[in-house]
């Protein structure tokens, strides 16, 4: 089985799989914007976000960073990551992934948890 791909595949370098890339997304929301730090503290206070909520923005944030690009694990874009080469995708992953997010099964799966 092929690993699905995040990015284009560069000489000399490992390739790096979306899975991988969805992790590492995660983590970097999870350590920029946690409690105490400064971007966590403006991002809240900016939005008007009660401090008391912050546990509960950081899992919206973890969510969607784990989300962000579900879109890619499609054909089009895999093609055109291994091809070398330009190769125009019949859809954008970004337009996928938002199709994705909205679709009312992964709505009703996300309302599960009361956070």
């Amino acid at each position: 089985m092929t690993n699905l791909l995040a990015k284009s595949v560069r000489a000399g370098l490992p390739p790096l799989t979306l899975h991988q890339h969805l992790l590492d997304t995660e983590q970097a929301a999870a350590r920029l914007f946690r409690e105490g730090s400064r971007w966590g503290q403006s991002f809240l206070r900016f939005f008007k976000i009660p401090p008391s909520d912050h546990q509960r923005f950081l899992l919206h944030l973890r969510l969607a960073a784990l989300f962000h690009d579900l879109g890619k694990a499609n054909r089009g874009f895999q093609d055109a990551m291994r091809a070398g080469r330009f190769l125009q995708q019949p859809v954008r992953h970004e337009h996928l992934s938002a199709l994705v997010l909205a679709h009312p099964a992964v709505d009703r799966w996300l309302a599960t948890n009361p956070e």
